[in-house]
């Protein structure tokens, strides 16, 4: 698909503003629980030891390359990072993490975010629901 560069603007405008606010609510949370990034290592290396058949395939692929990779240490690093910045206008590179390293640590601990999916549900059933139903309806 080509775009031209006022659609590349306005897509990544878009972007930015669902991406950014999503780091820091990850950034927020991890660091709130996890003082460290050893706390935050032994955590994600414990969620990986409590992987089975039944969990989720993204987690089985991802989790177990992140910890033989040493990459939670410095994704925590990051979060850090992610969360002291927030606020400011960035006008130079600085290491943040990923979208995938924000999905990985989300499915990794959803006890630590269900806020974020229980949000999520209601905002796909508010979406989803037929318009043809009236939900005040009563029998």
């Amino acid at each position: 698909m080509y775009l031209t560069i006022k659609q590349h603007d306005k897509f990544r405008t878009l972007l930015m503003g669902f991406e950014i606010p999503y780091r820091a609510y990850i950034a927020d949370i991890v660091t709130s629980k996890y003082h460290s990034a050893i706390e935050f290592e032994s955590a994600m290396v414990a969620k990986n030891d409590q992987l089975s058949h039944s969990s989720p395939q993204f987690l089985k692929d991802v989790l177990p390359t992140a910890i033989t990779k040493n990459t939670l240490k410095p994704t925590y690093q990051k979060f850090i990072t992610a969360k002291a910045s927030v606020d400011e206008i960035v006008t130079t590179d600085i290491d943040l993490p990923m979208v995938g390293a924000l999905n990985l640590v989300s499915f990794a601990m959803t006890e630590c975010f269900a806020d974020l999916y229980f949000c999520s549900m209601i905002m796909v059933r508010f979406v989803t629901w037929p318009k043809n139903i009236d939900i005040h309806e009563t029998n």
